[in-house]
């Protein structure tokens, strides 16, 4: 078992699956019920957190995207994508099996 205590989230990419709605709107900031489906988080004091923020070119790959940010990330961490829905209680401690 591995204890993660990281979580990486790739919100970038052009969205062409999503294409209308993503003409003028970034892929993780379409509304779902009325709210953006990844909110705005700030630095994430709000949520008792710490988020750092990477900007790269539209164009890269995940694997670009990773690699540029290797400097902050920990040995283990959670890799998820902006547009796939997995309710996770952040305050609890995850384990990785």
């Amino acid at each position: 078992m591995v204890l993660v205590k990281q979580a990486v989230i790739l919100a970038g990419g052009r969205g062409t699956r999503l294409k209308t709605l993503t003409d003028n709107l970034p892929k993780p900031m379409i509304s779902i019920n009325k709210r953006p489906f990844l909110e705005y988080f700030g630095n994430g004091s709000t949520f008792g957190i710490k988020i750092k923020y990477s900007i790269g070119d539209i164009s890269f790959e995940a694997g670009k995207r990773i690699k540029n940010v290797e400097e902050l990330l920990d040995n283990n961490f959670l890799l998820m994508y902006c547009d796939n829905y997995c309710p996770l209680n952040l305050k609890e401690k995850i384990l990785i099996v």
